[in-house]
């Protein structure tokens, strides 16, 4: 009498453990809470800030005062609107008291600029040594800005490690087989997206571009015809196309905005180039 009933209570709590697995469902990274993604961005930003291989410009002196000032007032106007979040639901938006922060990374070896989920960016200098007005940095960094916000930075992410290790990652309990947020954290500069998030992310930075400032517009299509940047790891991560500069350029015309003309401020050589070390 025991075995048996030792199977049927076995039976039961198969039973009981499938029913509990049915109802886990792993989110779509277009179901991911902004509050999931300003988390998952603080782990990998805590990953990058820990790794011995990453060297960060200090945010100390004499560089708070030139480089990141100027950079942080730059990123802060370029994505205003869109860390207000005011076109989301009000249970579901940015988290506005929580900066944005611009990060350098002291590597003139690569060029290479990236957002985490959440708003962190990164600029190494080699990529600031490779631009020369703020119209072109301008470009960048809303570029970036729209690819996280937009999720295609999201779905990329969920694309190379699943939505179940980026929830882990999120949730701080990794299983065996996940792979962890130093591995991710290192990798993503290198994550290669498609042309139909470059194409969109093209669209939607001409449009915040021309809504937050008085740059021109097309700012990166002069870093598409300078020869130094065809091998540049940000335009091969980001990949171009043959007409890409006239369809930015078309862009720019059809956003039904009086976009501004502005090239630079006078400042960039100033607060930024010349303070490099």
């Amino acid at each position: 009498m025991a075995p048996l009933r030792l199977v049927v209570l076995a039976a039961l709590w198969l039973s009981l453990f499938g029913c509990q697995q049915n109802k886990f469902s792993v989110p779509a990274p277009d179901d991911f809470t902004r509050a999931q993604r300003e988390r998952l961005g603080d782990v990998l930003a805590k990953a990058l800030a820990s790794d011995p291989a990453t060297v960060f410009l200090p945010d100390a002196p004499p560089y708070d005062t030139s480089v990141y000032d100027f950079l942080q007032a730059l990123y802060d106007q370029a994505t205003l609107r869109i860390h207000l979040d005011r076109k989301s639901p009000t249970d579901n938006r940015w988290n506005q008291y929580r900066p944005w922060r611009v990060h350098v990374l002291q590597d003139d070896e690569h060029v290479r600029a990236f957002c985490l989920p959440g708003g962190y960016l990164y600029l190494t200098t080699g990529l600031l040594r490779a631009i020369e007005s703020e119209h072109e940095l301008y470009y960048i960094m809303s570029f970036e800005a729209m690819l996280m916000h937009e999720g295609h930075l999201l779905r990329r992410l969920a694309q190379e490690y699943n939505s179940l290790n980026l929830l882990h990652l999120i949730e701080g309990r990794l299983s065996a087989n996940d792979i962890p947020a130093e591995v991710v954290a290192a990798e993503l500069p290198l994550l290669i997206f498609n042309s139909e998030a470059v194409r969109a992310t093209d669209e939607a930075a001409i449009r915040e571009i021309c809504h937050t400032s008085l740059f021109d517009p097309t700012g990166i299509v002069s870093l598409l015809e300078k020869s130094a940047w065809k091998q540049a790891e940000w335009l091969v991560t980001r990949p171009s196309w043959a007409g890409r500069a006239q369809d930015i350029a078309s862009g720019a015309l059809s956003v039904g905005l009086t976009c501004g003309q502005k090239q630079s401020l006078g400042m960039y050589e100033w607060k930024v180039l010349s303070r490099l070390p």
